[in-house]
């Protein structure tokens, strides 16, 4: 498929639900503003955001592995950006509340995680936990949160 054809899979699925939940929160929330299919904005640019994916199926590793490219762009351009990862098991076409989850990496966290700069990672202790080590204890992060998606830190 061409640029500007609607693609529909996980990325838009889970767009959907924010975009949803932000209209029920009465928050203002605009996907897809920069060049990318898979950014957001949020209340006019307060948090800028990026949806990641990791197919459980295709993983032969306990991590979450993510290159963020556009990232440093958001966070020069944007106050608050976060991360947002979907951990999804078969199928992995599509984007289910009740079989993935989604992780919410802040920008507090980002310079914590192992591996480097343009290429950062967190581990995997189980479906639904997901942690890195910080100062040699576990620091878990939000997941399933929609608090964690539109709170400014």
């Amino acid at each position: 498929m061409g640029f500007g054809v609607f693609q529909h899979g996980p990325i838009s699925d889970w767009l959907d639900l924010a975009e949803a939940e932000a209209k029920d929160r009465g928050i203002e929330f605009e996907r897809n503003p920069l060049t990318s299919k898979a950014t957001f904005l949020i209340n006019n640019g307060e948090i800028g955001g990026k949806v990641r994916t990791s197919e459980a199926p295709e993983r032969n590793h306990p991590r979450i592995w993510h290159e963020y490219d556009d990232e440093p762009f958001l966070t020069r351009t944007h106050p608050n950006v976060i991360t947002v990862a979907l951990d999804l098991t078969d199928p992995t076409d599509t984007f289910s509340p009740s079989d993935d989850c989604f992780i919410v990496v802040r920008d507090n966290d980002r310079p914590h995680l192992p591996g480097n700069e343009e290429k950062p990672y967190f581990y995997i202790e189980q479906k639904g936990e997901y942690y890195y080590n910080k100062q040699g204890q576990r620091k878990y992060l939000p997941t399933d949160s929609w608090d964690a998606i539109f709170r400014a830190e």
